[in-house]
């Protein structure tokens, strides 16, 4: 019956921070796993991106990492340290939400999931969140055991589509959604074309490149 009356939020904000800047700068996705409160305005933070340049990351992370060590391995780089808040872990909890995992820092953004018990405490969360930052997109709905799962399934997407281009998002992103990939196909690829304005063999690149991508963060 808890969940049933759990409330959950998702919603962005245009931040200026080191993880934002350096996934703007570098054009990756970076994913933050774990971010907990060490001190008055510090945060630890561990995140992680996928094949960036380690000095390029380094020139932004000194940016308001008080200390940090970066170690890379096969195809993905880690972050972790010690950084000063923009307040975002503090606005969460001391409003009564609770943060869900990952945050995502791309395009200048960073995005949020979290979690409250009832309407109020959400409400609470936005309205904090907005006093100290710039917030570029909010959305609350009511939730339950069905809708939690489907959170969380999109928070792990999150982290199997970061190495995605932007067109190869949106192509896997349709052709899951309209039935591509179901048999019969609910979606034929002459579809695709037409909605993409792109030709057969570009959307099949593109929808192959995707797969190979996923996959091999799936199976590496």
């Amino acid at each position: 019956n808890t969940l049933r009356s759990m409330y959950n939020s998702n919603f962005s904000i245009k931040s200026d921070c080191s993880l934002s800047s350096a996934a703007e700068k570098t054009n990756q996705s970076i994913i933050s796993l774990y971010v907990y409160l060490v001190g008055e305005g510090k945060n630890y933070v561990f995140s992680f991106t996928v094949n960036p340049d380690s000095d390029e990351l380094k020139e932004y992370l000194s940016k308001d990492f008080v200390s940090y060590n970066i170690s890379r391995g096969k195809n993905i780089v880690f972050i972790q340290g010690i950084k000063n808040s923009h307040g975002m872990m503090n606005s969460i909890i001391s409003a009564g939400g609770i943060p869900l995992f990952p945050v995502v820092a791309r395009d200048g953004t960073e995005s949020f999931d979290v979690l409250a018990q009832n309407r109020k405490a959400v409400e609470g969360v936005l309205e904090s969140a907005s006093r100290h930052n710039d917030v570029t997109y909010s959305n609350y709905d009511n939730i339950g055991n069905d809708n939690l799962l489907a959170v969380m399934s999109r928070k792990q997407s999150m982290i199997y589509t970061m190495n995605l281009t932007d067109i190869e998002k949106k192509v896997i992103r349709k052709a899951y959604k309209s039935g591509y990939f179901t048999w019969p196909r609910d979606y034929r690829l002459d579809l695709m074309v037409e909605d993409f304005k792109l030709s057969k063999p570009t959307i099949l690149y593109h929808i192959r490149n995707a797969e190979r991508k996923i996959l091999k963060l799936i199976m590496d």
